[in-house]
């Protein structure tokens, strides 16, 4: 190869060669990286002001705080406290009954909401609330 001067050149490659190279390579990676973030800027993952309540589990501890010999309206007073101030912070707050699938982290015990109330066990769990009929034991109507 022959340069302005006309003068032949080695096909070495020098020391500034390389140090010109890697600083152009950096400054271009730089100014892509930039850019990327420029045009596609990360957005922080969508968290919804949302969370299920069972307010027939909610009732049934706080009817439990009364056979406990607690105060059931102190209680009732502080569940409603605790969803008035849910509501206050912008939270939904909607019953687990209209709800038909929630991740786990979307719901709140009586607990988050009672001070020292006591944990339903998993058999009243499954007594509480309403139970739909099962239409196959149903007696057949009469004709």
């Amino acid at each position: 190869m022959s340069d302005i001067s006309g003068e032949q050149q080695s096909g070495r490659i020098t020391l500034g060669h390389l140090v010109t190279t890697g600083v152009v390579s950096a400054m271009t990676a730089f100014a892509a990286s930039l850019l990327f973030f420029h045009f596609f800027p990360q957005s922080s993952p969508v968290t919804h002001p949302l969370l299920v309540v069972d307010i027939v589990k909610l009732g049934a501890s706080i009817a439990k705080v009364d056979e406990n010999g607690g105060d059931s309206k102190l209680a009732a007073d502080q569940a409603g406290q605790g969803l008035k101030a849910l509501m206050e912070r912008g939270y939904l707050v909607l019953d687990s009954r209209y709800v038909v699938t929630a991740p786990e982290h979307f719901y709140i015990q009586p607990q988050d909401l009672i001070a020292n109330a006591p944990a339903i066990d998993a058999k009243a769990e499954a007594q509480s609330g309403y139970q739909p009929p099962i239409l196959s034991r149903l007696p057949q109507p009469a004709k």
